[in-house]
């Protein structure tokens, strides 16, 4: 089952985005905001771990998992959630 992280960063925003293009194909990345989405299997620790934020090596902040949302945002973001939580 895959699901969508949303990687939120209070330091290195753009090392942590790099590092997640560098472990997830690109269509699975996606950046918004002051963050960036990850659709992956994976647990939000191992996201964390894979990223270099849980152990602080590539930057800081919080990985959280997405299961329900709602809002205002481009519309490639809604085409991009849609796709990856059917």
């Amino acid at each position: 089952m895959e699901f969508v992280h949303y990687v939120a960063p209070s330091y290195n925003s753009d090392g942590l985005l790099e590092k997640a293009r560098e472990i997830y194909s690109s269509d699975k990345v996606f950046p918004f905001a002051e963050g960036f989405f990850v659709a992956t299997n994976e647990s939000t620790m191992d996201v964390s771990t894979n990223i270099g934020l849980r152990d602080g090596s590539v930057g800081s902040g919080i990985v959280l998992r997405v299961t329900t949302y709602n809002g205002r945002a481009p519309a490639d973001l809604w085409e991009w959630l849609g796709k990856e939580l059917a």
